[in-house]
């Protein structure tokens, strides 16, 4: 009888093995392949490279076709690419904003280690909280989030004029090496503020495409 059992307990522990990781329903596990800026991603998802809106936030402008670089672009740009660069993440749907925006681009919460990434970079002040056309799943936390970052004057909320019905945005903050505390954070802000063609906070003193080098 022991002989018979044998064979398919070896198949339930193969199978066991070979189930990989649990994936809650309406989650999908994706690779980064590239931090766009702030608010936009690319995944790959399924073997194919998708583009990705992260749901209620948006992040100041760094890529935008003809538009100028906002105030604190380059910083939560930098933010970004710090929590998720090369990060195997899960993504969320959430059904009441849609599959995917008017750009084609999958509407989806980032999940990093049981992070909400954009509710991080929303309490961080690198992000504001945006409702597009109606409340999304995680409303209340994000908007508790911006709170939180208002209140203690976090990133855009201490140091950019927001817009608002008469105003404009204000400078960005000039920036130096020892404002990082990291080389390769000093470098991500050096490529979303442009990189060596206009290197705006002198950061790349011998222009050859690398920032704060006494950071290395």
């Amino acid at each position: 009888m022991l002989r018979y059992l044998t064979i398919p307990l070896l198949l339930l522990a193969l199978l066991a093995c070979n189930s990989g990781p649990t994936i809650a329903q309406g989650f999908t596990l994706a690779e980064i392949t590239r931090v766009i800026d702030g608010d936009t991603i690319d995944v790959r998802l399924n073997g194919n490279i998708q583009r990705v809106r992260l749901i209620g936030i948006d992040t100041p402008e760094t890529v935008a076709p003809g538009q100028p670089v906002d105030c604190w672009g380059p910083e939560a740009s930098a933010k970004a690419k710090e929590l998720m660069e090369g990060q195997r993440v899960e993504l969320e749907t959430d059904p009441s904003q849609g599959d995917k925006d008017v750009f084609g681009r999958l509407l989806r919460y980032v999940w990093l280690d049981g992070t909400n990434v954009a509710e991080a970079m929303i309490e961080s002040g690198d992000g504001e909280e945006y409702t597009y056309r109606t409340a999304y799943r995680h409303q209340k936390a994000f908007q508790e989030a911006e709170g939180r970052a208002q209140q203690a004057k976090a990133g855009i909320w201490g140091n950019c004029k927001l817009l608002g019905p008469q105003s404009g945005p204000g400078p960005e903050p000039d920036r130096d090496c020892s404002d990082f505390t990291s080389w390769r954070q000093a470098q991500d802000f050096y490529e979303a503020a442009g990189g060596p063609e206009t290197d705006r906070h002198r950061l790349d003193g011998d222009g050859d495409g690398i920032a704060c080098e006494g950071l290395r």
